[in-house]
């Protein structure tokens, strides 16, 4: 309360709100009273636990400065419903205060019992109970166990994403333990009331997992050589990360070897470091033994699916890790990075603003994941001459810039960091601007950016110059794609208009991929000796002959 300038009361409640609840709040001022000057009341209960007041004798109303319920000099909005204002020219007593609160009591009555229901398991379950009367709160119980109470899900998910003491209770993530009687208690000084038991049904998940993609990335992980990829496997739902998380649960052709499975952010994501995988080679990925998250476990049965290594393209990797705090650090030590990246896109310049728009959570795909994240963007650097080379960085929230003195992704060290926020590209002598850095033209160096993003604004962008060029750094732009590359996803193979000549077809393609041929659009198998682009064929009216490439 006050003007904030020259008159100030400053009053802090103790209790913790609720949303969804209606609270009755009073704020007294009593002048005469030398040891408490302003107090809050909560329900009609003295629920002060800060008080600070400059005022001195009668608090006198300021015309000049609008008087304000619900924000703070037309800023902090409150975020909910203000109703029944009312306003004194005395203070109130506490006992007044009490009997205002308990004035507009009305008894509760049930209008709407919870509804019996029957799922599958790991489907969403939701129970409402309506209610009339005032002030009402509610309680859910379990037949059996009492009342419930907050808990979580192994992914970290809210087990009752709505509480416990709301009118409808939310169950995510069900088991068939779930199964049972519920019931509400709905709350009311005047006397509480008891809805009926609905039964809850889970009906048990009996379908083992399936692998719905698997693929390769470019994510470097320093700890696989000059090509560290990662092969990402995609399950149907939940893994138990005991058999999902196990080496002995994947194998891959060739004399490629597995360093470590981990489980991803998602659930449903594997992500296996490996050593030995070529550029644009396709291997095969046998996966066995994975279980899933039922309350009885299902186990898949072996599968084979064929996987294509990236290959070198223009262009930068940004790697995405969410629920990660602004600053470095938190990325560096969160348990996903950097093996497991939530997902992973491309960038064909130094900027990480061509993805995130500006502010990542108005993107659609990512939306609150947009906040409170770290990603990487990293790939390799090839100068065109020799000479030093200075290196600026600019984000929006902290970041760091790593450069290797050669292509490898483990040798890396940092050269620039930027601890807050927004400052732009800054002159040499800036910890945003490294030292002078020499490159050998025709050379691809590793290089890194790391990022942390709190709110707002969001981007990570880096420029270069050479020793002695005069360019200011405000005028500099993000290295360009032309000099930037990264192991990125094949292109799709995609066919080229057939050519018919003298009774023959040649049909073409573009990108790596495998011809197969169908004459029932059933059953695809290899064309015979797996043929590179062009084919050519023999037309004729029987049998009938389809084709389609596969990567």
């Amino acid at each position: 309360m006050g003007d904030a300038s020259t008159v100030q009361i400053w009053l802090f409640g103790s209790s913790p709100v609720v949303a969804g609840r209606w609270y009755h709040v009073a704020l007294v001022y009593t002048p005469d009273d030398p040891n408490y000057a302003a107090r809050i009341y909560v329900n009609g209960v003295d629920d002060t636990w800060y008080e600070e007041s400059d005022l001195v004798g009668n608090f006198l109303p300021n015309n000049s400065v609008p008087f304000t319920i619900g924000n703070r000099n037309g800023a902090l909005p409150f975020n909910g419903t203000v109703d029944e204002v009312a306003f004194y020219n005395y203070a109130l007593t506490g006992a007044q205060i009490s009997n205002h609160w308990r004035f507009s009591w009305v008894a509760a009555e049930i209008t709407q019992q919870p509804a019996s229901v029957t799922t599958n398991e790991w489907s969403p379950v939701s129970l409402t109970v309506g209610a009339s009367g005032y002030p009402n709160t509610f309680q859910w119980y379990k037949v059996g166990s009492g009342a419930l109470t907050e808990t979580f899900n192994p992914d970290g998910s809210r087990r009752y994403p709505n509480g416990v003491t709301n009118a409808t209770l939310t169950i995510n993530q069900t088991h068939p333990a779930d199964s049972g009687q519920y019931y509400a208690v709905v709350i009311n000084p005047l006397g509480n009331r008891t809805s009926a038991n609905a039964t809850v049904t889970i009906t048990a998940d009996t379908t083992p997992p399936t692998v719905a993609y698997a693929t390769v990335l470019g994510t470097p992980n320093a700890f696989s050589g000059p090509t560290p990829f990662l092969v990402k496997v995609g399950f149907s739902e939940w893994v138990d990360p005991a058999t999902a998380g196990n080496t002995t649960s994947y194998g891959l052709s060739g004399s490629v070897s597995i360093g470590s499975a981990t489980v991803g952010a998602s659930g449903k994501d594997v992500f296996l470091t490996t050593s030995g995988l070529l550029p644009g080679q396709s291997y095969s990925l046998t996966v066995s033994g994975v279980k899933d998250q039922a309350q009885t476990p299902n186990t898949m049965q072996p599968v084979v699916k064929v996987v294509w290594a990236p290959v070198l393209q223009q262009g930068l990797l940004w790697d995405f890790y969410p629920n990660v705090a602004n600053g470095i650090a938190n990325l560096l030590a969160n348990q996903y990075y950097p093996v497991a990246p939530y997902t992973n896109l491309s960038t064909t310049v130094f900027n990480s603003q061509q993805i995130t728009g500006g502010d990542l959570k108005n993107r659609p795909d990512f939306g609150p994941l947009g906040e409170n994240y770290g990603c990487s963007l990293s790939g390799w650097i090839t100068p065109t001459v020799t000479t030093n080379y200075y290196f600026f960085l600019a984000s929006d929230d902290a970041s760091e810039l790593y450069l290797s003195p050669n292509a490898d992704p483990s040798q890396a060290q940092q050269i620039a960091y930027e601890s807050s926020c927004c400052h732009g590209f800054q002159e040499p002598g800036n910890p945003t601007t490294s030292a002078p850095q020499l490159l050998q033209a025709g050379v691809s160096y590793f290089i890194r950016a790391l990022h942390t993003e709190g709110a707002g604004g969001d981007y990570v962008r880096v420029a270069w110059k050479m020793e002695g060029d005069p360019t200011p750094a405000a005028s500099l732009s993000p290295i360009s794609g032309s000099v930037l590359s990264a192991y990125l996803p094949l292109p799709a193979p995609q066919f080229n208009a057939p050519v018919l000549s003298g009774g023959q077809l040649t049909i073409s393609w573009t990108g790596t991929g495998t011809l197969l041929e169908s004459s029932d659009l059933m059953t695809w198998t290899p064309v015979p000796g797996n043929p590179s682009s062009p084919y050519t064929v023999n037309v004729s009216s029987s049998p009938l002959k389809f084709y389609r490439l596969v990567r």
